[in-house]
């Protein structure tokens, strides 16, 4: 489990903290649990919260190739 998980499910990061975070490790990631933190960011958001409305874009251009493949 990422910090990002624990910080999340211990109440000690919001929604919004937490998709911030994911933003800037996701690189660093595994492809399989970044997807696993946006649904459960998904899930567990209220209704009236943007989760990855700032940060769409950003997803975008990080699930691109632009950085090449391994």
């Amino acid at each position: 489990m990422c910090i990002i998980c624990v910080h999340y499910e211990k109440e000690k990061m919001s929604t919004q903290e937490a998709t911030r975070a994911l933003g800037e490790m996701r690189a660093a990631m595994d492809p399989e649990h970044v997807e696993e933190v946006e649904k459960m960011l998904l899930e567990n958001a209220e209704p009236e919260e943007e989760v990855f409305g700032d940060y769409s874009g950003l997803i975008d251009y990080l699930n691109s190739d632009y950085f090449g493949s391994d």
